[in-house]
């Protein structure tokens, strides 16, 4: 053991020793210093290299992998129509194509997609250790951590990736995991979470509308009533049935007419004549008017006259009598002729006073008549918007049983046979390139490999010292 340690600690028998081993048998005698050199910085660059290559192929199965699952689905506008369903329509832009994106990765639908796979009783998301889920399987009534979803969700959030495929509508979604199976799982749950989203939010779209359009058939429904209600109620109290009662009227003011211009005529003639007879009964001249003259009573009492002043013996009385008699019949044809002016006038205004009365029971004929016509609009109208509604309700059921999402998905994800993280290839040119420079590094330290060995040396010994009975001694 002294001899092993007496070598170890001698820089001049190292050197020979590590000749002997390096070198040739014929090499010795004629080696020069400049290949001696050469030769140790040669071997001191392949250890550096090796230490590096050797480090990088024990660390490679060591490493964590990464799996990458994606799956792809391609947006479309909708199809629906916005008066009917309240779902908008058009082209999509950036806008609203960042927003589908945002919403894909949204926490309420990364929770759907965490519950809909049960992702929080996984051991590689759960909070629970491995003593935690032995003893809750072997101790009765042991309780376990609950698993903090909040930090599942960010965790996810934080994995995934979405990403638009040039300028089109396809968005890929990419999701990684330690599992590639369970990455595979996430993806396509969040992408048929995203999808079932979308037909939902259609389903309350249309829901609300066609509840909207209940309502308002509804009310519709009761407003014909009321209209035709209102035309019924009008008609029975302005007791409008048909158009004849119109043309009754009519007929009846023009017969009413033709008597009130015929009256106002007899009026104003028997008006004339009864001034006129006033007048020469204010003159004296009353007994040469011709209503006078003509009058029957006036002619047999002038005649009674004439006969009494015919006789030899004619009384002053009996004279006098019969002209005060021819007098008064004369008074009689003024007072008649008064009496049929004011008759005539009388009837006049009997006659004007109906056809005012039928004009004004046209004008509110004619008025009850637009009335109703006006009633019979809103009854018609509400019908109209009653039928519409009811066709447009009928659709919507109709569409509400056929809903199809505004993306359409065109690839599932499937679980990865390579990891996506360490990459082979790109670990290789890493390691390599490490290499080299370690190997430079240290071939350009003359007393590097020296020193290695050394170190080497001492741990080997001191090992060997350790585990061998009696070394220091």
């Amino acid at each position: 053991m002294v001899m092993k340690g007496s070598i170890v600690n001698d820089p001049a028998k190292i050197s020979a020793v590590k000749w002997a081993f390096w070198a040739t048998p014929g090499d010795a005698p004629h080696a020069s210093q400049s290949s001696l050199a050469r030769r140790e910085r040669i071997i001191r660059f392949m250890a550096g290299f090796g230490a590096v290559v050797a480090t990088s192929v024990v660390v490679w199965p060591l490493l964590p992998r990464r799996y990458e699952a994606s799956a792809s689905v391609i947006l479309h506008a909708s199809e629906q129509d916005d008066a009917q369903t309240g779902i908008k329509q058009g082209i999509l832009d950036d806008g609203a194509i960042q927003s589908e994106m945002d919403r894909m990765s949204s926490p309420l639908l990364i929770d759907q997609a965490m519950s809909r796979i049960d992702i929080a009783k996984d051991p590689a998301f759960s909070s629970q250790g491995f003593i935690s889920r032995y003893l809750s399987g072997l101790v009765p009534g042991w309780r376990t951590n609950e698993p903090d979803l909040a930090k599942i969700r960010n965790t996810l959030r934080e994995r995934i990736s979405i990403a638009r495929e040039r300028r089109s509508y396809t968005l890929k979604l990419s999701i990684w995991d330690r599992d590639a199976h369970r990455a595979a799982n996430l993806a396509n749950a969040l992408v048929d979470v995203y999808i079932d989203d979308q037909i939902n939010r259609k389903r309350d779209a249309m829901e609300a509308q066609k509840l909207r359009l209940e309502q308002r058939a509804s009310m519709l429904r009761a407003s014909h009533q009321s209209a035709l209600e209102a035309v019924r109620a009008f008609m029975q109290q302005t007791g409008i049935s048909d158009r004849g009662d119109g043309a009754e009227l009519q007929n009846q003011l023009t017969t009413l007419s033709a008597e009130l211009a015929q009256s106002r005529a007899r009026a104003i003639e028997a008006k004339v004549r009864f001034e006129a007879l006033e007048r020469m009964q204010r003159l004296g001249v009353l007994l040469n008017a011709p209503e006078v003259l003509s009058a029957p009573s006036v002619q047999k009492a002038r005649d009674l006259y004439a006969a009494a002043r015919a006789k030899p013996a004619n009384l002053a009385v009996e004279t006098s009598n019969l002209l005060a008699q021819v007098d008064e019949e004369a008074q009689r044809v003024v007072h008649a002729a008064e009496q049929e002016a004011a008759t005539w006038r009388a009837r006049e205004d009997m006659l004007r006073n109906e056809v005012a009365s039928i004009r004004g029971e046209m004008v509110r004929r004619r008025l009850d008549e637009l009335r109703l016509d006006e009633l019979r609009r809103d009854a018609v109208s509400d019908e109209t918007a009653l039928t519409d509604a009811l066709a447009k309700l009928k659709a919507q059921l109709g569409r509400t049983k056929a809903i199809q999402p505004d993306a359409d998905l065109v690839g599932r994800a499937e679980a990865a046979r390579n990891a996506a993280f360490p990459s082979l290839v790109l670990t290789a040119i890493g390691t390599l390139l490490l290499a080299g420079l370690a190997g430079a590094f240290a071939s350009a330290r003359p007393g590097f490999l020296r020193r290695m060995v050394n170190a080497i040396r001492r741990l080997w010994a001191d090992a060997y010292s350790s585990l061998t009975p009696g070394a220091h001694s």
